[in-house]
């Protein structure tokens, strides 16, 4: 009778102990598997047929007209595809990314949305809505884990965009920063986060929660393509270098340095001033520039992204001071190239959810189930210690 006692609580103390190991390993092992950025997989983002400003010199204006009327309102929406595949090391995804920013026709209100701008972008024969705005071709290696880009000089970016002038072809650089995705338990602090067009990484600082979701804010000051391009061609291979922080024009080749000059833009001021006693006067030069606002909706947990707006602002300048101004004043009629407001549709968020709450729910599970775990340890550990006292003392 002793023995079966003794084997009882000897029993009880194990099986405690079993048990709260299963508690700290099985919720690693599950983590293992659903932290890291997936492999082979393939994700399309798509927004809302958004109001746009754009500069269109083959618009239908009468001869003589002020460059005002070829600043017209039309609509614009972007398409994302996001693919990863493996990479040489299992810890590592290699993602591709093809970016389209389109000029759309205006949405139908009988329709939905995003019905119409499917609609739109397939029509045949439609001219306006095949022209491409700005087209980004984007390749980078990130840890699996942290979701950040490796040090390696694997990055690589192309991008276009014929109506502002701007052509970028980088080389392989070491990128900074998040961009297409946020790590697992993602914190209420500012992020470094890279943007394509300014080339180069600005903080993303977190604002607020916002139901289940934490909100980042990134503003982009006005920044001068010229610059921008001249970093697209001197970005660091190392990681320790201030990115961009000695790019210059002698740094480049006469191909490169051609390239950039392209980007400015002469004529006389009353092409791009409006009569008043502020107005410049005689022959202008400007630059264009390049300024945004991106908001991003970040579900916690799973470090999913489920919404993003962004506003994007183009334009042309005299100098950093009049870019300022342009961007302060939020508009102008004459020296805009390209302003719109981008926000994901409805199918993309559903998707991003759809995608964030599983994760989510195997966490809450996962959780609750290592609480009852080690609550189910402490009472066979109590009780084993009860029946071994109980065995000592007769």
């Amino acid at each position: 009778m002793r023995s079966k006692s003794v084997w009882v609580h000897r029993s009880a103390i194990i099986a405690a102990f079993v048990v709260l190991a299963l508690s700290s390993l099985i919720p690693a092992i599950v983590l293992q598997g659903i932290k890291p950025i997936p492999v082979n997989t393939s994700r399309t983002v798509s927004t809302e047929p958004a109001a746009t400003k754009l500069y269109d010199p083959q618009a239908s204006c009468p001869e003589g007209s002020p460059r005002s009327c070829y600043v017209v309102d039309t609509f614009s929406s972007l398409q994302r595809t996001l693919q990863t595949s493996a990479s040489e090391k299992r810890d590592e995804v290699n993602l591709a990314v093809n970016e389209e920013l389109v000029r759309t026709s205006a949405p139908d209100a009988t329709t939905s949305s995003t019905e119409s701008a499917d609609a739109s972008n397939t029509a045949p024969g439609n001219q306006t809505d095949a022209e491409k705005l700005i087209s980004v071709d984007d390749s980078l290696r990130l840890i699996r884990h942290s979701t950040y880009p490796v040090v390696d000089t694997v990055s690589h970016l192309s991008l276009t965009a014929p109506s502002l002038g701007v052509d970028i072809s980088t080389g392989d650089f070491a990128r900074g920063g998040l961009q297409y995705f946020f790590p697992f338990e993602t914190e209420r602090r500012s992020y470094q986060y890279f943007d394509v067009i300014a080339q180069q990484s600005a903080p993303l600082d977190y604002v607020g929660l916002e139901g289940e979701t934490y909100v980042f804010t990134q503003k982009i000051p006005a920044v001068s393509l010229r610059e921008a391009v001249t970093r697209s061609f001197t970005h660091p291979t190392d990681l320790s270098d201030e990115p961009g922080a000695q790019s210059s024009q002698s740094d480049l080749s006469d191909e490169e340095r051609q390239r950039v000059d392209k980007l400015q833009v002469t004529g006389p001021a009353s092409e791009f001033y409006p009569a008043s006693d502020t107005a410049p006067t005689g022959t202008v030069v400007l630059d264009p520039y390049y300024a945004a606002t991106r908001t991003l909706w970040v579900e916690p947990k799973s470090g999913t992204i489920v919404n993003q707006v962004e506003d994007m602002f183009v334009f042309l300048a005299r100098n950093q001071q009049e870019a300022d101004d342009t961007v302060a004043a939020g508009s102008d009629d004459y020296r805009t190239l390209l302003q719109t407001s981008l926000a994901w549709d409805n199918e993309t968020r559903e998707t991003a959810w759809a995608q964030a709450r599983p994760v989510v729910s195997t966490l809450y599970y996962l959780k609750l189930s290592a609480f009852l775990a080690r609550v189910l340890a402490g009472i066979l550990l109590v009780y084993g210690l009860v029946r071994f006292n109980r065995v000592r003392k007769s």
